[in-house]
C-alpha cells in the first residue's frame, strides 16, 4: 500500500482548530514538489515523464493480466474451501488413510465447518497484517526501481501463495492444515493486493501523456476496472462448473498456472517509469533508507487529517465497513453450504448472481438515481439540487439498504431469500465510491490521491478483524442452533445501524465561494419551483374561470375579456 505523503489540516481566520466548517487541505495554491519527495506508487508521477512508444501494448498486457490473475485469485476460492474441508473432515472421523474424498455431506458438521471457518479467518487476518508492514516498503521500491519488477513480483508472491497451499494440502496429514496460514507470509514478495493495486494506477498514469491526463485517464481506469469485475464474476460460475467435472485439485493447479502465466506475461511488458536526470542523482544520494524515513515521517505528518471531525468520522466508517465485503465473499460460500446443505461447488453460482447484481447497481442504477433525484419537478422533500449533498444521502441510503439487506440474509429461512437478501444488498455496493466521492471535498484536487491512500491502509486494517469477527459469529451460532445460525449477518447489521449512525454526523465543508454557491442555488431552486407551482394553479383556476364563462356567454364580450385578463395578471 502506497503512503501518503504529509497532510497539513489549516485553521480558519478567526484561529480556530478545524471543524466542519473547514478544509482539510487550504485552498491556497499547493507548495512545489521536489522530484525527490516520492513517497507513494500513485504520488511518482508527478516525478516522471511518460515516454512510452508504444502505449497499447502496455494496456492491452495490463488488461489480460488483470483479467486471468483476479478470475484465478477467484477462481481457486471454491476448490480451496473443498480441500481444506476435506483434510479437517478426515482429521475429525479419523479416516486419514481412506483414498478419495469423504462425501462433502458428511463434512457440514458444526465441529467441522467452525474449524474451516477459523482456518480461513486465520489466513485472511494474517495476509492482511503482513500487507500492512510490507506494502510501504514495496511502494518505495516501485517508486525508485520501476513499476515493471514490483508488479511480476506481486502476481509471483500470489503463485507461490498457492503453491504453498496446494503442498501442505497434499502432504496431509503429515502436514496439518493449519499450516496453510504459512501462505500468508509470502505477501513479503511483492506486497500483495495493495502494491499491484498501486502500481497499476502508476502504470496507467505513466503511460498517459500529461495534456491528455484529464480527458483519458478515467477511461482507461474504467477499462481496468471492467476487466478486473469481468473476471471476477465469471471465475466462481466456472470453478462451479468445472468442480464436479475435474476435481477440486485439478482446478487448483489451473488457477495456479494461470497465475504464473500472468507473471510471465508482465515480463513482456515495457517499463514505464523513466526518471529525469536530476531525479536520479537525486534518488542516488538518498539512498533506500532515506526514502524510508521521509516516508515514515511523511505518514506521521499525515495523522493530522484526523483533527477534521467529518474526515475521522468518514475514516471511521471505511474502517467498520470491511465486515459487509467480507460477508459476501469467501466467507458466503462456506455459511451458505453449511445452512442450506449444498455442495461447496454451487456456491458459485450464488457469489455470480451477487456480482452480477453489484454491477448492475453500480454502473446503471446508481448513476439513474443519482440523475433521478436532481430533477427540479420532484417535490422539495425528495429533490437534491446539490451534487455534494447529494452524495452523502446516497451514502446514508446505501447503509440503510445493506441493514435491511442482511436482516434478510440472517432470517433467510431458503436459499432464495437468502438470494434476495444478496440482491437488495447489491443496492448500497457503491458506499464505498462515494465515500472517497466526499472525502474529496476536503482536499484540494492535487492532494485527493493521498486520502485515498490512508482510506486504503484503513481498509487493510479493517481486514485484521473482519474475517475473525464472522467466523466467531458463525460458531456461537452453530452452538445455539436454529434461526441464530444467522448470527454473523446480524452482527453485519449491528454494524450497518452503526455506519448509518457514524454518516448522519457527517457535516459536508461550507467554503467561502464554492458551498455559498451551491447553497443559493438550491435556495433559488426550491423558491423557482415553488412560484413554478403557484402560477400553475393560478393559470389552471384562471382556464376554468374563462371556461364557464364562455359557456354561459359573458366571456363573449371585450370588456369582460379585459377584466378577466386583468384579474389574472394580478394572480400571476
Amino acid at each position: 500500500m502506497a503512503l501518503p505523503k504529509r497532510l497539513a489540516a489549516q485553521s480558519e481566520d478567526d484561529g480556530l482548530g478545524p471543524n466542519e466548517r473547514t478544509t482539510l487541505i487550504g485552498r491556497a495554491s499547493p507548495q512545489p514538489k521536489p522530484y525527490g519527495d516520492v513517497v507513494s506508487v500513485t504520488s511518482a508521477t508527478s516525478s516522471f515523464t511518460p515516454p512510452m512508444k508504444n502505449p497499447d501494448m502496455v494496456m492491452w498486457i495490463l488488461y489480460i493480466a488483470i483479467f486471468i490473475g483476479g478470475g484465478a485469485i477467484q477462481f481457486q476460492v471454491i476448490p480451496m474451501a473443498r480441500i481444506y474441508e476435506d483434510a479437517i473432515c478426515r482429521a475429525h472421523y479419523e479416516r486419514a488413510q481412506v483414498s478419495g474424498p469423504i462425501d462433502e455431506s458428511q463434512c457440514k458438521v458444526d465441529a467441522i465447518q467452525s474449524e474451516l471457518a477459523f482456518i480461513f479467518a486465520i489466513q485472511e487476518a494474517l495476509t492482511a497484517f503482513v500487507s500492512c508492514f510490507v506494502a510501504i516498503p514495496w511502494g518505495i521500491v516501485a517508486d525508485k526501481y520501476g513499476r515493471k519488477p514490483v508488479t511480476c513480483l506481486c502476481f509471483l508472491g500470489d503463485a507461490l501463495a498457492a503453491a504453498i497451499v496446494i503442498i501442505v494440502a497434499w502432504l496431509n496429514p503429515l502436514v496439518p492444515i493449519r499450516a496453510v496460514w504459512a501462505s500468508s507470509l509470502v505477501i513479503l514478495i511483492g506486497g500483495g493486493d495493495a502494491v499491484v493495486a498501486a502500481t497499476i494506477s502508476g502504470i496507467v498514469t505513466d503511460i498517459i501523456p500529461e495534456a491528455q491526463r484529464s480527458d483519458l485517464r478515467g477511461v482507461v481506469f474504467m477499462r481496468v476496472y471492467m476487466c478486473g469485475m469481468v473476471g471476477g464474476l465469471s471465475a466462481p460460475a466456472l470453478a462451479s462448473a468445472l468442480m464436479p467435472v475435474a476435481g477440486p485439485w485439478v482446478l487448483m493447479l489451473v488457477a495456479l498456472f494461470s497465475i504464473l502465466f500472468v507473471t510471465t506475461l508482465c515480463l513482456f511488458m515495457p517499463e514505464t517509469l523513466v526518471k529525469k536526470k536530476e531525479d536520479q542523482a537525486s534518488e542516488t544520494s538518498a539512498g533506500f533508507g532515506a526514502s524510508l524515513m521521509k516516508s515514515l515521517a511523511a505518514l506521521k505528518g499525515s495523522l493530522s487529517v484526523f483533527k477534521s471531525v467529518p474526515v475521522t468520522l468518514l475514516f471511521a466508517t471505511t474502517f467498520f465497513s470491511t465486515p459487509l465485503l467480507t460477508c459476501t465473499l469467501q466467507f458466503l460460500t462456506v455459511f451458505a453450504s453449511k445452512r442450506y446443505h449444498i455442495r461447496l461447488d454451487e456456491t458459485g453460482y450464488i457469489q455470480t448472481v451477487y456480482g452480477v447484481a453489484q454491477a448492475i447497481a453500480g454502473v446503471a442504477l446508481l448513476p439513474l438515481i443519482s440523475e433521478f433525484i436532481t430533477k427540479s419537478w420532484l417535490p422539495a422533500w425528495l429533490r437534491i439540487s446539490n451534487e455534494r449533498r447529494r452524495d452523502l444521502v446516497l451514502l446514508r441510503w446505501s447503509y440503510g439498504v445493506s441493514i435491511i439487506g442482511t436482516l434478510i440474509l440472517g432470517f433467510a429461512p431458503k436459499l432464495g431469500t437468502f438470494i434476495l437478501g444478496l440482491l437488495v444488498m447489491a443496492l448500497g455496493s457503491g458506499a464505498n465510491g462515494l465515500i472517497k466521492s466526499l472525502l474529496s471535498l476536503y482536499v484540494d484536487p492535487e492532494l485527493s490521491s493521498q486520502l485515498y491512500t490512508i482510506t486504503g491502509i484503513l481498509e487493510v486494517c479493517g481486514s485484521l478483524y473482519a474475517q475473525p469477527l464472522l467466523a466467531a459469529l458463525f460458531t456461537i451460532g452453530m452452538r445455539l442452533g436454529g434461526g441464530y445460525i444467522g448470527l454473523p449477518y446480524f452482527g453485519v447489521t449491528a454494524l450497518s445501524v452503526l455506519l448509518c449512525v457514524i454518516v448522519m454526523f457527517v457535516r459536508l465543508p461550507k467554503s467561502e465561494t464554492g458551498d455559498a454557491e451551491s447553497l443559493n442555488e438550491e435556495v433559488i431552486g426550491n423558491r423557482n419551483a415553488q412560484i413554478i407551482s403557484n402560477l400553475r394553479v393560478r393559470e389552471g383556476f384562471i382556464k376554468l374561470l374563462m371556461f364557464w364563462l364562455n359557456v354561459f356567454g359573458g366571456y363573449r364580450t371585450r370588456a369582460n375579456r379585459a377584466y378577466i385578463a386583468q384579474k389574472g395578471a394580478i394572480m400571476l
